[in-house]
């Protein structure tokens, strides 16, 4: 389980390989929130990715669209979809995973938790 914070912008990268088999993938992140008293805010998140095959990096890391997603109270958990359809196979997938606490949509004032980033075939 890694914490992010609300006060700060926290990031935490993974590297996945994508079999040869998938035409396309969704991205998906599996997380809660931490406080005690439910808090009804939501949290922004970014997904920043590059696509690797080989030596030859297929795409520089690129920013995608920030996505706030309403914060759940313990011990629910929320999965949220940060891309949907990529069309990358057989390689080495780099993500960072960012909490936006500067985002205006960001309104939590509870830490968030990451479970899981899910790289799921679709």
């Amino acid at each position: 389980m890694w914490i992010f914070d609300a006060a700060a912008e926290a990031s935490i990268s993974f590297v996945e390989f994508v079999p040869a088999t998938w035409e396309r993938f969704d991205v998906q992140l599996w997380w809660t929130g931490l406080g005690s008293n439910g808090d009804p805010g939501e949290v922004a998140w970014q997904l920043s990715h590059r696509f690797q095959t080989g030596t030859t990096v297929a795409r520089d890391l690129e920013d995608g669209p920030v996505i706030a997603d309403a914060l759940p109270a313990p011990p629910e958990i929320a999965i949220t979809t940060l891309v949907e359809g990529l069309a990358d196979s057989g390689g080495i997938y780099t993500v960072r995973v960012t909490r936006v606490a500067s985002d205006e949509r960001d309104t939590a004032q509870e830490p968030a938790a990451l479970y899981a980033l899910v790289l799921r075939r679709s």
